[in-house]
């Protein structure tokens, strides 16, 4: 196959991946990068019992230190399936805390407040303040 087959051939493979997130949304607060809302009902974070306020300090070994809100939100979303594992620190406990998780498809509204639309899941988002 020749050199310029091959690329188009995994640009397309790559644009055809579904990203996916794990349904919370953060904030960078005082230089730390937070849990900004109680994570969207069912989805991945919540199951796994993230709350609002936990402190994300690593993301698959990567230690988030002086990075941005959009480099970690970019680094929390990827191909659905995919898995990740978080370590946060929590106010009231004294060790981190490590989470492992697996990416889903997002709720259509959820995608619409931080890309996409539809309007399914409106109200119950709208009660969490999204």
């Amino acid at each position: 196959m020749p050199e310029r087959n091959k690329d188009e051939t995994q640009q397309q493979k790559a644009a055809s991946k579904k990203i996916g997130g794990l349904g919370m949304k953060i904030k960078l607060q005082n230089g730390r990068l937070e849990i900004a809302k109680p994570p969207i009902e069912g989805m991945p974070a919540q199951r796994a019992g993230i709350r609002e306020g936990d402190q994300i300090i690593e993301i698959d070994g990567k230690l988030l230190k002086g990075m941005t809100k959009r480099e970690v939100d970019n680094m929390l979303r990827g191909e659905i399936g995919a898995p990740i594992k978080i370590i946060i620190k929590r106010k009231d406990v004294k060790d981190a805390i490590e989470v492992s998780l697996i990416r889903v498809e997002e709720p259509k509204l959820f995608r619409f407040v931080f890309g996409c639309a539809s309007l399914p899941f409106w109200p119950r988002l709208w009660l969490h303040g999204y």
